[in-house]
C-alpha cells in the first residue's frame, strides 16, 4: 500500500511540473519572448488559442486603462491624422481603414498628409503637416466645444531611424509638442523594411523596431509593429504578395496588413468580420489570414493606442 501512494504521489509531482513549464511556455509565447525551456524558442508571437476571435459586434469596451490621454472618453468616431509618406499614402489606407471600420465597433474618421519620400524631419518643418495636426472638429454634443484630432500618426522614412536616429528623435519631439499643444496625442506605425547594401531586410527591420522603440519611450508613445505582422504572413503564407512590383511599396495586400493593424491599436478589438475596405484585390480568405495575423500581433506586442 505504501508503495503505492508513493508512486501515485512522485507521478503527480511530476505532472504538476509538466503543466508549469507548459504554462511557461504558453505565456512567453503570448509576450513574445523566445522559449524552449531555457529561455530560448521560437521568436515569433502566438494569441492565446485556436481562434483569437473577438466578434465585432455589438460593440463592448474590453480594455482597462489605468491612465488618462487627452482623448474624449468613448467618443462615437476616432478621428486620426497619418504623418508618413508613400508607405501609408499607397491605396490609400487611410479611406480603406475609414471605410472597413464602418461595420466595427468603433468608427473611424482617417486622413493622410504624406508627400512622396517625406520623413518625420520634413513634417516637423512643413506648414501642412503643423496645420493638420491643429484641425479639430465640431462637438455635436456640444456646439461651443471643439474635438481635437484623437491620434497623430507618425510614419517615419524606413531607413531615417537606422542611419539617423537623433534627427528621428528630434523631429518626433518637435511634432509631439505640436500634438500635445492642440490636445492630442501621438502614435508610431513601424513599417516593414528593405535590405540595402548594408543590412538585410530583416537586419534593416531590427535595427529600424530598435531605434523606434527608443524614440517611443522617451515620448511614452505606443508603437504599431505592423512590419512585425508583415514577417509573420511573408513567413507562413508566401502566396499572399504584401510588396508591390518594385518590391517596397505596399500591394492591396499590405495596405490592407497595415489597415488591420492600425484598428487593433485603436479600437483594442479584432479586425475579424469586417470589409476589405473597398480593395477589391484582397479576397475573404485573404482577408481572413491578414486579420488574424495583426490580432495576434496586437494580443503578443499589445502595440496600442491609450483611450
Amino acid at each position: 500500500m505504501t508503495r503505492w501512494l508513493t508512486i501515485l504521489l512522485l507521478g503527480w509531482m511530476t505532472l504538476g511540473a509538466l503543466e508549469t513549464k507548459a504554462s511557461m511556455a504558453i505565456g512567453s509565447q503570448r509576450f513574445n519572448l523566445r522559449w524552449n525551456g531555457v529561455n530560448r524558442g521560437l521568436p515569433l508571437p502566438f494569441a492565446s488559442g485556436a481562434n483569437p476571435i473577438i466578434p465585432v459586434s455589438p460593440w463592448f469596451p474590453t480594455n482597462s486603462i489605468t491612465f488618462t490621454t487627452n482623448r474624449v472618453m468613448l467618443p462615437d468616431t476616432l478621428n486620426v491624422l497619418f504623418l508618413g509618406n508613400n508607405i501609408v499614402k499607397a491605396n490609400n489606407m487611410a479611406s480603406v481603414l475609414t471605410s472597413m471600420s464602418q461595420v466595427g465597433k468603433l468608427k473611424i474618421r482617417a486622413k493622410t498628409h504624406a508627400p512622396g519620400g517625406y520623413t518625420l524631419f520634413n513634417h516637423s518643418v512643413d506648414i501642412h503637416s503643423v496645420t493638420n495636426i491643429s484641425t479639430s472638429f465640431p462637438d455635436f454634443r456640444n456646439i461651443t466645444n471643439r474635438i481635437p484630432q484623437h491620434v497623430i500618426v507618425l510614419q517615419e522614412h524606413t531607413r531615417a531611424p537606422v542611419y539617423t536616429p537623433a534627427v528621428t528623435l528630434s523631429s518626433a519631439q518637435r511634432l509631439n509638442v505640436r500634438a500635445q499643444a492642440a490636445k492630442s496625442q501621438v502614435a508610431f506605425l513601424l513599417p516593414h523594411a528593405i535590405g540595402d547594401g548594408f543590412y538585410s531586410t530583416a537586419e534593416m527591420y531590427r535595427q529600424a523596431e530598435r531605434s523606434v522603440y527608443g524614440v517611443a519611450a522617451q515620448l511614452n508613445a505606443p508603437v504599431v509593429p505592423a512590419g512585425l505582422a508583415w514577417q509573420l504572413v511573408e513567413a507562413r503564407h508566401p502566396d499572399i504578395r504584401l510588396r508591390d512590383r518594385t518590391g517596397f511599396l505596399p500591394s492591396q495586400h499590405g495596405t490592407y496588413l497595415n489597415a488591420c493593424m492600425m484598428y487593433c491599436a485603436l479600437t483594442w478589438q479584432s479586425p475579424l468580420g469586417l470589409s476589405n475596405g473597398g480593395l477589391f484585390q484582397v479576397r475573404e480568405r485573404e482577408a481572413k489570414i491578414l486579420q488574424r495575423t495583426a490580432w495576434e500581433v496586437f494580443v503578443a506586442r499589445r502595440g496600442a493606442i491609450p483611450f
